[in-house]
């Protein structure tokens, strides 16, 4: 998935360290929500976006402050400020940027994620 792209974006091994970062963080992130915060409804989802993000700004919620131990670290790729939850975003791995998300999720995923609306995608989006 980090090789060379049909569609001509870099490896990973071609980019600029901070920029391999960035692009390891954002993938980390996606599969963060989509794994642990899909296993909820819609009121689940609202608190699993706050909690997310207080956890990434390094303000964790009361109820998981006892359980944070490490140092914040400083994500190079936030989720967008908004009224939009984490969930509402795709990862547009060309500009290392979160996109809202529109329309048809599995083609635009498809496209961002494959660069190819015939490839197999996740279900499911994030923000930027």
């Amino acid at each position: 998935m980090l090789d060379a792209r049909r569609d001509g974006s870099e490896a990973l091994a071609e980019l600029a360290p901070e920029r391999q970062s960035a692009l390891l963080q954002a993938h980390f992130l996606f599969s963060v929500v989509w794994s642990v915060g899909a296993n909820t409804d819609e009121e689940g989802r609202r608190r699993f976006d706050t909690a997310i993000r207080k956890l990434l700004a390094g303000d964790p919620p009361a109820e998981l402050a006892a359980w944070v131990k490490a140092p914040a670290v400083k994500v190079a790729v936030p989720f967008p400020e908004g009224s939009a939850l984490v969930y509402d975003y795709v990862l547009d791995r060309s500009r290392i940027k979160w996109v809202a998300k529109h329309g048809d999720v599995d083609a635009q995923a498809a496209m961002l994620m494959h660069g190819n609306a015939g490839s197999s995608v996740l279900k499911g989006v994030v923000a930027g």
